[in-house]
């Protein structure tokens, strides 16, 4: 299977709002198509995206960039996001750059360990490691509040 690969360093890097350096996003996928007057990437065919401990997988991803700066990314089919404290499902997502935030819907599942939460909507503020779930259902194991507890010390 032949995959087109790239390093969107350029992609990748902070916008003016946010002065936090960010790690690089790099993405895999069987097909890669670029408009340079639309300043939209789309990668179709099990995409892969990393981006610091984050990886990221589905069918299909859209980036758009301004002035060589990424601003949102949007993807569908079969998401799955894996990092080292969680992993997620979702049917669709959205990413702001600005904001560092990920948005989860379509069924949208958190996992870690045997606890799981889903929602309506999950948002992920991937830097600061926070969560919010809309209409949440959750079933946790005894042990995941008493170690996010011990984490915050």
């Amino acid at each position: 299977m032949f995959y087109t690969y790239i390093l969107l360093t350029v992609l990748a890097t902070p916008t003016a709002a946010s002065p936090v350096d960010r790690p690089s996003l790099e993405i895999r996928a069987e097909r890669m198509e670029v408009n340079q007057k639309t300043g939209k990437v789309s990668f179709t065919g099990d995409v892969k995206a990393r981006r610091g401990k984050l990886l990221f997988r589905c069918g299909h991803l859209d980036a758009v960039y301004k002035d060589g700066k990424l601003l949102t990314m949007t993807a569908s089919q079969d998401i799955r996001v894996k990092s080292t404290d969680f992993e997620a499902q979702a049917h669709q997502a959205s990413f702001d750059q600005s904001k560092g935030i990920l948005v989860l819907t379509g069924r949208p599942k958190l996992l870690r360990g045997q606890s799981m939460i889903q929602g309506k909507r999950i948002r992920i503020w991937i830097d600061d490691e926070k969560v919010v779930v809309e209409e949440a259902q959750a079933v946790l194991e005894p042990d995941l509040l008493k170690s996010l507890q011990n984490r915050k010390r």
